[in-house]
Formats: C-alpha cells, sequence, structure tokens
C-alpha cells in the first residue's frame, strides 16, 4: 500500500463553473466535516448583539472567514461562514442585495 499523499488535509472547498452551472463541493473526512459542523453550531449560537460596533456593525451578519492548508504546488479556496440575519436589524437584505 503507499502512503497517503496528502494525510494533512481534513476538509476541502471547491468551486466549479461549468458551460451551464457553477457548484461548490465540500468534502471531507469524518473528522473535518466534524469540525466544520461544529463551527457551523458555534456560529448560529453566537449572541450578535454583543459585539462592539467595530467588531460587528449594526446591519451586518457576524462571519468568519477560513483558509484552507493546500499541500505544496496546490491551491484551494477559502470560504466565508455568516449570519444571514444583521446584527441589530435580523435583516438579510444586507447580503441578499449584493448577489
Amino acid at each position: 500500500m503507499s502512503p497517503k499523499k496528502y494525510p494533512e488535509i481534513d476538509l476541502v472547498v471547491h468551486h466549479w463553473s461549468g458551460q451551464d452551472d457553477a457548484n461548490v463541493s465540500i468534502y471531507g473526512t469524518p473528522e473535518g466535516l466534524k469540525k466544520l459542523a461544529s463551527k457551523l453550531v458555534e456560529i448560529a449560537e453566537t449572541d450578535q448583539e454583543k459585539f462592539d460596533a467595530v467588531s460587528l456593525p449594526i446591519g451586518e451578519g457576524l462571519h468568519v472567514h477560513y483558509t484552507l492548508n493546500a499541500p505544496e504546488g496546490k491551491k484551494l479556496p477559502g470560504f466565508i461562514i455568516g449570519r444571514l440575519d444583521a446584527k441589530g436589524t435580523g435583516s438579510k437584505e444586507w447580503y441578499l442585495d449584493h448577489l
């Protein structure tokens, strides 16, 4: 059996566009998917109102930027996980208006 080529990778987020569609794929080991799930729950359960106006302005949703570690010579895209409901207003337009 040959050694694993990418043993340190436990989660991959990949965006690709075809001629007629575009997709974001998330693949992971059981451990990597559990880590992602725990981050989703953490963000969902965070009280946005406790953040000061500099850290999270009113009208914006809590979001966290993630960068994945890529093996040498490879490039993996970063991604953002965020709340759709805005701090102070609950509005979803702060994000949806940019689509």
